[in-house]
């Protein structure tokens, strides 16, 4: 994929997500580290928006999907953005 290609999809997701801040909406920003095909861990960790990832850090869609789920009902998740780690 070309650099223009990859700054117009990032400035697309910028705005929208400025966008969802910008509503009266209730959401979750979820931001996942690389993302791998194993099983859930059940070890999911919460990091600051502002944290410095790792290149080695994964978690699993699994894990991923249970957090969401739970998410949902979470009101402490409710008008924020997460980055999530295994």
């Amino acid at each position: 994929m070309s650099q223009t290609a990859t700054g117009a999809m990032v400035k697309d997701k910028a705005a929208a997500e400025d966008a969802l801040r910008a509503s009266h909406l209730d959401y979750t920003l979820v931001h996942a580290v690389r993302l791998t095909n194993g099983p859930a861990a059940g070890a999911v960790k919460l990091l600051p928006e502002s944290a410095t990832l790792r290149m080695g850090e994964t978690i699993s869609r699994a894990d991923v999907a249970a957090w969401m789920l739970t998410a949902v009902t979470d009101t402490t998740a409710g008008r924020r953005s997460v980055v999530i780690a295994g």
